[in-house]
């Protein structure tokens, strides 16, 4: 594990917007307990605009307690991954714990869409990640 978080680092100095390495490195430090240093990688990540909803899933995570925001990470974790269950379910419990009958509307049509044209969501690399 520590060989290859040095080699994850030598990629990031040679590319420090390698949204795979800085993916790779955020999970391995998300996993590890040192999740200010993940959230710093997702955020570079995020930064590029290229980031995968890995990172936007990270970020989410990271915002907990701040409803507004982590909607906002939610919702681009979404575009990322909209067949994601993880995605999905929190984008839902995140919405009705604000009571915006709109956005909670928005989100239970959006996932009734997402169902009937393919049923069942999933775990998909953007929430796959997260340990349980």
């Amino acid at each position: 594990a520590e060989e290859a978080r040095r080699a994850l680092e030598r990629m990031l100095a040679i590319d420090p917007d390698d949204v795979a390495a800085l993916e790779t490195l955020g999970i391995s430090s998300y996993r590890s307990g040192d999740r200010a240093h993940a959230i710093e990688l997702f955020s570079r990540a995020a930064r590029t605009g290229r980031a995968s909803g890995i990172s936007f899933v990270a970020l989410a995570l990271g915002a907990r307690g701040n409803p507004p925001e982590e909607l906002s990470w939610l919702e681009l974790a979404w575009r990322a991954e909209p067949r994601d269950r993880w995605v999905n379910d929190e984008l839902a419990h995140v919405a009705a714990s604000g009571k915006d009958p709109t956005r909670i509307a928005d989100i239970a049509r959006r996932r009734a869409a997402l169902e009937a044209r393919a049923p069942g969501l999933q775990t998909t690399p953007a929430s796959g990640w997260i340990p349980p």
